[in-house]
């Protein structure tokens, strides 16, 4: 009998030495390690209830066995918030913010950017200290982990499919709504989660280097990033185009 291995995909994270406090306390992990205590705390259950010759369980059961859910902890990783973030947001329409580290910092786009989809709503993006390189040229998945949150938000954390391999950033866009409003998202909150859409078995480093190197290897993306991407992987795709059997890709 033959056993194979699955392919690994390996995801680089990256921070700067001005982040410790985020590698060492608040680090980018597999999500298999932020199970949402409410979830933790759920009985376990040995003999499942099943009516009839059904495959209905009706009794004796929980969440605790529910595959939807815990396939979203498989094979992932998950970003923490690495300090304390306050937003506030006032009645004449004026926003305030403010991080426990007095490092990091947010940015906001305006509403003409996204005429017509979310207009009561106002944007703001959190940087992330975090850059995340993929061996691989695939895409992933990335959202708020929904069954860490049991209650009602002030805020939307927006999902997307990026990729990792020509670009490297893991900002998190938040939508606030236009009224007044003051949240706070703690430290070491679960607020952004990372799928990769490939079978591959995710493999995650942790790396922390010199301010001056993270800025040399993971410099801002201009606005006009999806131009350049573009053509890094028309570039990239040409040279593939040239072995006859399409290895590479």
């Amino acid at each position: 009998m033959f056993f194979f291995r699955k392919p690994k995909l390996i995801l680089d994270a990256f921070t700067s030495e001005i982040y410790q406090h985020a590698f060492e306390y608040a680090p980018v992990d597999y999500a298999r390690n932020f199970y949402p205590d409410w979830w933790k705390k759920l009985p376990k259950v040995t003999k499942p209830v099943f009516t009839g010759n059904t495959s209905n369980i009706t009794r004796n059961t929980n969440m605790k066995y529910c595959d939807g859910l815990t396939n979203e902890y498989k094979n992932s990783v998950i970003i923490p918030m690495w300090s304390d973030f306050l937003f506030k947001y006032n009645e004449d329409g004026s926003w305030v913010y403010n991080f426990a580290d007095f490092i990091s910092f947010g940015e906001h786009h305006p509403l003409d950017q996204r005429t017509g989809f979310k207009e009561r709503y106002f944007h703001f993006k959190i940087v992330s200290p975090w850059a995340f390189r993929s061996d691989k040229d695939v895409y992933f998945q990335t959202t708020m982990p929904y069954y860490n949150y049991d209650k009602e938000l002030d805020y939307e954390n927006v999902p997307g499919t990026v990729e990792f391999h020509h670009q490297h950033t893991t900002n998190m866009n938040l939508f606030i709504k236009n009224k007044p409003s003051e949240f706070l998202i703690e430290f070491n909150t679960p607020i952004f989660h990372v799928k990769p859409l490939s079978e591959r078995t995710l493999v995650l480093n942790k790396h922390i280097v010199s301010t001056k190197e993270f800025i040399s290897k993971f410099s801002p993306t201009p606005f006009t990033y999806k131009k350049r991407f573009l053509t890094m992987k028309r570039i990239k795709e040409d040279k593939e185009k040239k072995c006859p059997f399409g290895f590479g890709k």
